[in-house]
Parts: structure tokens; sequence; C-alpha cells
């Protein structure tokens, strides 16, 4: 029985919670937020608003996260579960597992239609804003239909020519590009920025531009057909006129909160993103689904990096701000959020002590992903150099925590010698020429960066057990109408579907409108 059956008979109250259908929706996916992540975060004090109070008010329900062929689940199957209502298997988006092959037959999948594609043949317009690549596993699974969560330039193509969104906002910039521009990870000549521009997107390269951009389309579609009502062939091209919004703010992934550089007011933050994404798609009389990853959590979470993890927990808490804010103003609006798994197994309190250290949190200055580029690159000076690594390299160590805001030989630091020793051999190989370059996040992560989360988050005695996912419930999270269908415990397929049941809509016809 789906969790919106059981809790059919409950009535609003004053948690925001309402009876009634959403004209919009707003879905928060906080990738690796399991249950820890929330204690840790209030509890070190790190966020503007010191207990979460914008999101923890809200706290409806418990999820279970797994996916169709394990336990454990990965980020594409568990955003699949929410934005089909359908578990699929591990690794794959967008797409749901046929099994009547008989045994030991390789595993087969078909497309299975979304929330967003629902929402645009009812003629509501469409956004994604995310904090890692828009190609990334998470807003792929709400955007595309592959078995390969991997192939994002595929991935990237089907964004752009088959889905019609009205805000797309992230990284990723690097599979748009064509071969022929550098750092661009595509192998062929397709140029999806001008394809895109082609299909009518303005593209927005940082904050400036994207808030001048998002008033500039709230005007036109507020004057527009879509906005106001009829003039178009259908709801759905109603839905897909513009405006089209394209953000591509940095190559891969966007920077972590903790390495924004001062003064940068040009990345833009997740709420600045959520912010403008709901400047443009509000004019829509017909409604909008709007998905809002805020997806690095789970990256410093493979990295075992408590403090960086806690820095993207509030930037995911002040993107809630702006939602309920938006939400105070338009009262048909529902606002859900839940993780699609935890990472990392993150404990308060570790190694037989009775304690968490926030104030070990709030010095940490950078994250593990950028202190051990930081000494990647100091090893692979002192090697072009003609430096001795051995003896260089306990020094360049502890210069680069030094920078984090950790002194390597301080006890209430508690790096062992030994950890350090292991460091120096990781950064050896990882500097190392013929071992290729210094590397990127892997899905798993990357040995040097892992055993630098380790190393930075022990004297917070923040614990881990896994440098992947673990199978642990995660919080859900809901205001407004419709909220009170999340309540209490539920599969995340059932989560899934209770949004789109809330919103109204039919997955499996838009995906046959967007396929014709």
């Amino acid at each position: 029985m789906s969790l919106a059956a059981r809790t059919s008979g409950a009535s609003g109250g004053d948690d925001g919670t309402s009876a009634g259908r959403a004209r919009s929706v707003i879905f928060f996916v906080s990738d690796g937020m399991g249950p820890g992540y929330v204690t840790m975060t209030r509890e070190a004090g790190l966020c503007a608003s010191s207990t979460l109070g914008s999101l923890t008010p809200h706290l409806v329900g418990l999820c279970e996260t797994r996916s169709a062929n394990s336990m454990v689940t990965d980020s594409a199957a568990g955003a699949t579960a929410y934005a089909t209502g359908f578990r699929t298997d591990n690794h794959v988006i967008g797409e749901v597992p046929i099994r009547d092959f008989g045994v030991g037959a390789p595993a087969s999948y078909r497309p299975a239609g979304t929330v967003l594609e629902g929402a645009q043949l009812a003629g509501k317009r469409t956004g994604i804003v995310t904090t890692t690549r828009v190609t990334h596993a998470t807003p792929a699974a709400f955007s595309s239909h592959l078995a390969d969560r991997d192939d994002e330039n595929e991935i990237a193509r089907e964004q752009v020519y088959s889905l019609e969104l009205n805000v797309l906002f992230g990284g990723g910039r690097r599979h748009f590009d064509p071969s022929s521009v550098a750092g661009s990870a595509r192998a062929d000549a397709l140029d999806l920025i001008a394809d895109a521009r082609r299909e009518g997107y303005a593209l927005v390269t940082n904050a400036t531009s994207m808030r001048r951009a998002a008033r500039e389309a709230a005007a036109e579609a507020a004057r527009s057909p879509g906005g106001g009502g009829g003039g178009y062939a259908s709801p759905r091209a109603a839905a897909s006129s513009r405006p089209r919004l394209l953000g591509l703010f940095a190559p891969s992934h966007m920077p972590y909160e903790i390495d924004r550089a001062e003064g940068d007011v040009e990345t833009p933050t997740l709420a600045e993103m959520t912010g403008a994404a709901l400047e443009a798609l509000a004019p829509s009389e017909a409604g909008f689904f709007l998905l809002v990853e805020a997806g690095r959590i789970d990256h410093a979470g493979h990295a075992n990096d408590a403090a960086t993890a806690a820095r993207e927990v509030c930037a995911y808490d002040a993107a809630w701000a702006v939602a309920l804010e938006f939400a105070d103003r338009h009262p048909d609006v529902l606002v859900v959020g839940s993780s699609d798994h935890d990472t990392g197994g993150l404990s308060v309190g570790c190694c037989d002590r009775y304690a968490m250290d926030g104030d070990a949190l709030r010095r940490q200055k950078f994250s593990a992903e950028y202190v051990a580029y930081a000494i990647i690159d100091a090893y692979g000076a002192a090697r072009t150099n003609g430096e001795d690594i051995d003896a260089q390299g306990p020094a360049i160590l502890a210069a680069a925590f030094a920078a984090a805001g950790r002194d390597v030989d301080a006890a209430e630091s508690r790096i062992t010698a030994e950890a350090l020793a292991a460091l120096h051999e990781m950064a050896k190989a990882a500097s190392d020429p013929a071992n290729g370059a210094g590397g990127t996040h892997g899905y798993e992560g990357w040995a040097l960066q892992n055993a630098v989360g380790e190393a930075l988050s022990a004297a917070s005695s923040v614990g881990w057990t896994s440098h992947g996912h673990t199978g642990v419930d995660v919080a859900v999270f809901a205001r407004g109408p419709g909220a009170e269908a999340f309540r209490g415990y539920s599969r995340n397929d059932e989560v899934g579907r209770a949004v789109i049941d809330a919103l109204g809509v039919d997955p499996a016809a838009g995906l046959e409108a967007s396929s014709a």
C-alpha cells in the first residue's frame, strides 16, 4: 500500500501541511544526506540558521532507499525511484528492468516516464537545479533514459534535444562543448551549447547573468501565452515555450561552499540558483515542477570530509529557506525533500569518544578535494625541480594541512604518523606522470582525497564506516498542499508516486508525448 493511501485520513495542521492538490512542486534531493549529517551540522552550529531552522521543522517521515537489485542503492536508481515512482537497478537512469527473459539472460530495460515529462504534458513549466554536473546521476534520472549513468555525453544530448526544459542550472559544461574546445569531455564535434541556443535557450555563465536572465524570462513569460494561458497547440507546447535558461557554471561539478574564494559573488550558490529558477518558472498559470539537488553532500561523504559535508548541508538549508519564502507567497506550492541514500555511514562521535568537536569542524578552511589537489601540485612541482620527494614530502603535507586549519603535529588533530606515511605514498603515486593526470572525483572517490578527508575529520570525532553508500533510512521533509501524504514510513518509489499524485500528472503519457 502506498504511503499516500496509508495516510489519506490525515488532516493539515500548524506544521505547514494541508490537504488538496498542488499546482506546483519543488522537489529537493539532498544527495547522500543520511540522518547523521543533520545532527552533525546542527550541533556544529555552522549554518546561518544554527538549528537548520528552514529544514527540520518540516520533517514528516522516513524513507527506505533500496534499489531493485540491491539493499544499498546508488544515486541513479535512487533518483529514478523519485522521478518515475518505480525502482530500478543500480547504475540505471530513467529506465526500469524487464525481467522476463529467463535466468541468466542479460539485463534489459525500458524507459519509464518521469514526473517532469508528466508535468510538461500538463502544460507545467519544468526546471532542474544542481550543484553537480547537470548530467550527473540525480538530474539525469529526471531528464533522460539510459541504462548507463556514466554516458554523460548522451545525457547532455537528450537534455538539449529531447526534454525541452525551461531551466537547467548546474555544472558540467565539458559535456556540452565540442571536442575542439579545451577541457571538453566529448569525443565528437557536437556543439550542444550552440544547439541549445538554436533551441531557444539563453546561456548564462555567472550569477549576474543568471539573475538578469531570470528577471527577463519572468517578464517575458508573464506576457506570453505560456504564462497567461492559451495560444498554443497543446499544453505541452505552452510549457516548453520560452523562457528557456541554460546555466553551466563550471566545467565539472560546482565548487564546494567551503572552497568558495573570498569575495566570489559570481559563482551562484544553491539558494541563488533556486531563487532564479523560481523567478523564471513562477509566471506559468499551469504551475511548474522544479528539481533542486544539493549534490555535493554526497561527494564530501565519499571523501569522509565532515566539515565540507556540513557546509553543503547548510547550503541545502539555505535553498529550503528560499523555497519556503516562495511558498509563503504561493500557497498552492508543495515543497518536498528527501535523500536518495546515505553516504559514508557518518556517526556523530567515534573511536570510543563520547563527544563531537564542533570547533574542529568550524576551524577547517578547505575541502579534502582542495587539499588533495594542493598536495599533488606541490609534489609535482618538487619533481619538476628535481627535489627529493621523500625529503620534501612531510613539509608539503604539513603546509597543505596547515592551510586547511590542521596542525599535523598537534595532538588535537589526531593525525597519526602512520596516516601521514600513507598519505605520502599516495601523493607520490598521484603526482607521478606515469600514472596520468592528478585525478577527479570518481564514483567511489579518489584514494588520496579520501585519505585526506579521513585525516581532516579525525579531530572532530566524526566517524565513518565507508567511502561508499549505506542502506539506512533517510528523512522526508514536506510542507504545503498534499504534504500529509508523506507522513510516516515509505519506500523511495512510494515517495516518487506521492509527488506525481500531488501534482496530478501522467508520466507515462508525458514520455509518449516527448517521444513522438
